[in-house]
């Protein structure tokens, strides 16, 4: 660019700057020419009115000439739209009801959906709070994964992302395109599983074992301290732990003298060497650690929370895969490349393992996985249900939209006087569209600005309606991305509202809108009605989908449960277990029901491995000792199966059919006896009485591990509400002494569950005061943490179809509205000539009528499509399901009527002598 170019760019630029002088050296130059030439016309004979009017002339007009200089001097593109902008502010401020009503509907719109898109970017599109997260990959195995015992004889954890412990090494040693690679394994299945005990008080909290260099590969610094080095994973080393930012707060008041403070985990005494980043969670948003301690063999703990005699052996067994690894990528190095050298490495270590007429395609192949967003377990279950409750907010959005753009048509129609004498005058209808659209885009975006707050609010809602959020280590707070996405979504809506006015306002006839007047009659709103018919047709959508999913809780709540939940506690006890371990930890447990069974207000309890409907179920392959059918299929022969407590079956409220319950005799005599379920004596024993067989869980019948039937209960739910009741085995938890680990109790009262739970905590304490109770609550409120997700859809769908129905009432008493005030002198006209005042109400019922017929009519066909979609989701109901179809209609007749009440009271109140005299 040449220097005379680049003057004339600062000129233009300066020119957009307000400057009194200019102008007034403008002004002044004009009047020196018009002076000059008004003397030449003088000179001609002219007398000085007229040689004054015919310089003027001459030179173009006055205001032409400052406006074309002005071009010259600014950039017209900048000045037109900061002009459009301060007419945009200024008509919003002459309306205020017009301009709070349409940024109040955008606000709830705009609002619902970024909340919704907050939490979609929290789970599936933010990456980990670590330094450069795309370098980050997982470790995970392609192909079978049933390999020779000599490679793989056990599996904990997470099947294809597990690894022996060895592989750590010999991956790192390779070499290969990381610079890092690390290893972290969680401490239990739950958010529960370490017992820990700080200056005397005991509380549960999860846990994390990882290698040295764990802090170090993800770049992760703590905030006081040190992080988990290399020399802390040594043989001898002393006991240390990093404590997450969450848990230093709420246990030590974020005391920066912590480190060096002892805590006890699991009986083992640690020192507390760290403090964790406030935004760190770790790797996996859905089980956020508490503590991360070194990954070793340690005394007490264990991988996973397992508790089996063999889990010593975790360590040094090269075919028992268990630990999950993470690397990060070379500067330069793609995860392809990196892929394919540790692939070899890594079919290279398994090989040497194997037997020698192992086929080397049975060989898996090692996979490197994008992890710069953490573990995907969390993203695979929430991204679906997500991605549906952001469609629903989108139609709200959409509904929303509708709703204003029927505003700024009937302000355009409003002010076509207005628009068809600047066009007279000249004015391009190109620059009056642009016009219309800034002060659209201007609504959307304040609008927009108010729906940040909303999302703010509703996005930290969003997350505590469902038990599994509220745990989750989610930061919903918007950031650039969700800031980013209401912006464009903002401008979006504006241009999309906004369009069809502007074009519609600017289509106009000038001599016939100029000689009409104010008083000009105005075609019917088309355009209004249809929109109008498309919020029904939206809104019938979100209904029957609302619908839907609040029969699905409701049958779900509803259901036979095969046990009674009410007047049921249930709580947990994990004592340490080098304290606590073989036949004493089965002791306590024992003495523990003993202790609570005598308790005022308790009827009777009993124990279990784990509880009913607490998303965990055991299962293993089965056996029984009498013939199977001929048409069952072996692979089908699969038992889930729970370790159980005296009274089992009486405490829980089952229906005992056959035989008897678990006693005390069977506990303490660790007897191999079981009561089964219906479906069990079904599938093993067709036609047969199932009391005194026996099977063992394998997948052949092993009379030496087989367990006797003692009982038969009907059917119960076990894992989930959800799905069929598969053949169930409850046996009695002494017979199985490597399952008994943490021990569920089930507490049956006569009264409130929570009148005895002090009594239950005393009794604890006098057993040993070291021992929490763990998550205590009653069956009714775990059946209700069980369906989090069903109760999320069906409050938000509810709560979105609220909102929809709130909005379709504003818009159609709108149209409704305007139509009667651009009917009135038809009406007076009517009533004039003699029609019945009843008629007139129902002339606009039957307008509203008419919309919601014809929004029904394109809604119901794409409701009975979209439930399709939603199948898997619902429960007891039918995706066509009628009675959910019909209620949904007659909500919108019922908003409709309520919508039409006062413009059809309006019309029936209309004078004819007055309506005739206006007109």
């Amino acid at each position: 660019m040449n220097r005379k170019a680049l003057r004339r760019s600062w000129s233009r630029l300066k020119g957009l700057l307000p400057s009194r002088r200019r102008d007034e050296d403008l002004a002044e130059e004009l009047e020196s020419h018009i002076e000059l030439l008004t003397a030449d016309n003088i000179k001609r004979g002219m007398n000085p009115a007229d040689a004054r009017r015919a310089a003027v002339l001459k030179l173009g007009g006055l205001e032409s000439v400052k406006e074309s200089y002005r071009d010259q001097r600014g950039l017209p593109v900048v000045e037109a739209f900061f002009q459009d902008l301060r007419y945009a502010f200024r008509g919003m401020r002459r309306r205020p009801g017009f301009t709070l009503t349409a940024v109040a509907c955008l606000a709830l719109g705009i609002g619902a959906t970024t909340a919704l898109f907050s939490v979609l970017n929290a789970v599936l599109i933010r990456h980990l709070p670590v330094a450069q997260p795309e370098q980050l990959v997982q470790l995970r195995f392609q192909g079978d994964s049933k390999l020779p015992r000599t490679i793989r004889h056990s599996n904990s954890g997470f099947q294809r992302a597990s690894f022996p412990h060895y592989m750590l090494q010999e991956l790192q040693d390779s070499g290969g395109g990381l610079s890092e690679l690390f290893a972290f394994v969680p401490m239990n299945f739950d958010r529960h599983g370490l017992t820990v005990n700080i200056d005397g008080v005991p509380s549960t909290a999860g846990g994390e074992m990882v290698s040295g260099n764990y802090f170090r590969g993800l770049g992760v610094a703590p905030v006081i301290g040190r992080a988990i080095s290399e020399d802390d994973l040594k043989p001898g080393a002393p006991n240390v732990a990093v404590l997450s930012h969450g848990y230093w707060t709420r246990q030590f008041g974020r005391d920066r003298g912590v480190i060096g403070h002892r805590i006890s985990l699991n009986g083992q005494p640690f020192s507390v060497i760290g403090v964790a980043p406030q935004d760190f969670f770790g790797v996996n948003a859905a089980q956020p650690p508490e503590f991360w301690l070194p990954l070793r063999d340690l005394p007490g703990l264990a991988p996973w929370g397992n508790t089996s005699p063999k889990a010593s052996r975790m360590f040094s067994d090269r075919t028992w895969w268990w630990c999950m690894l993470m690397g990060r990528l070379k500067p330069g190095v793609t995860a392809q490349q990196a892929q394919l050298q540790l692939d070899a490495r890594f079919r290279q270590i398994l090989a040497s393992g194997a037997p020698a007429d192992l086929k080397p395609e049975i060989l898996p192949h090692l996979e490197l996985t994008d992890a710069g967003k953490g573990l995907d377990n969390l993203r695979s279950r929430l991204s679906r249900p997500l991605q549906l409750l952001l469609a629903a907010t989108g139609l709200v959005l959409l509904i929303a939209c509708a709703n204003v753009a029927m505003l700024l048509l009937a302000r355009a129609t409003a002010r076509q006087r207005e628009t068809s004498v600047r066009l007279a005058l000249g004015a391009m209808r190109g620059r009056l569209i642009r016009q219309y659209l800034t002060e659209s885009v201007l609504l959307a975006l304040v609008g927009g600005g108010l729906g940040v707050l909303v999302a703010f609010w509703g996005s930290h809602g969003l997350v505590l309606l469902d038990r599994d959020t509220r745990a989750l280590s989610l930061d919903v707070r918007p950031d650039g991305t969700v800031l980013g996405f209401c912006l464009g979504l903002s401008l979006l809506t504006g241009i999309l509202f906004g369009l069809a006015p502007a074009f519609r306002a600017t289509r106009t006839n000038v001599s016939t809108r100029i000689q009409e007047g104010v008083t000009m009659h105005v075609r019917r709103l088309n355009l209004g009605s249809a929109l109008v018919a498309g919020q029904v047709a939206l809104s019938v959508l979100l209904l029957f989908g609302a619908g839907l999913f609040l029969r699905t809780l409701g049958n779900l709540e509803s259901q036979d449960l095969g046990f009674r939940s009410e007047n049921l506690l249930v709580f947990s006890l994990d004592p340490p277990r080098t304290a606590y371990s073989g036949n004493r930890r089965v002791e306590f447990y024992h003495r523990a029901l003993e202790s609570i069974q005598p308790l005022p207000g308790v009827e009777s309890a009993t124990s279990s491995g784990l509880a009913l409907l607490s998303g965990w179920t055991n299962n293993s392959d089965a056996s029984a000792d009498s013939a199977a059918p001929a048409s069952e299929a072996k692979p089908s022969r699969s038992l889930t199966w729970n370790t159980a407590g005296p009274n089992y079956s009486r405490t829980m409220g089952m229906n005992l059919i056959q035989g008897r319950d678990l006693d005390w005799a069977d506990i303490r005599l660790a007897r191999k006896v079981a009561v089964v379920n219906m479906a069990m004596a079904r599938r093993y024993f067709p036609n047969q009485n199932p009391v005194g067989h026996r099977f063992s869980m394998s997948e052949e019948y092993n009379a030496a591990e087989a367990i006797e039937i003692i009982g038969v209960v009907g059917d119960a739910k076990y894992g989930s509400v959800r799905g069929e009741v598969n053949p169930t085995a409850y046996i009695s938890y002494p017979a199985i002494p490597e399952s008994v680990s943490k021990m569920h109790f089930e507490v049956r009262t006569a009264g409130d569950p929570a009148a005895v739970l002090n009594a239950i905590r005393g009794a604890m304490r006098g057993l040993d005061p070291g021992v929490p109770l763990v998550e205590p609550k009653t069956q009714t409120e775990l059946l209700r943490d069980g369906l989090g997700e069903e109760r999320l859809f069906a409050v938000l769908c509810t709560v979105f179809s609220g909102l929809a129905m709130i909005l379709v009432a504003v818009g159609l008493y709108g149209t409704l509205a305007y139509a009667v005030t651009r009917r009135t002198n038809e009406i007076g006209i009517r009533m004039a000539l003699g029609a019945p005042r009843g008629h007139v109400p129902w002339m606009v019922l039957k307008e509203s009528l008419v919309l919601i017929g014809a929004g029904a009519v394109i809604g119901l066909p794409a409701a009975l499509a979209a439930s399709r979609l939603v199948e898997n989701q619902i429960f007891g109901v039918k995706p066509g399901d009628p009675l959910t179809l019909a209620a949904s209609l007659c909500t919108l007749l019922l908003v409709g009527a309520a919508a039409s009440f006062l413009p059809a009271r309006r019309a029936a109140q209309i004078d004819p002598q007055v309506a005739l005299r206006n007109e």
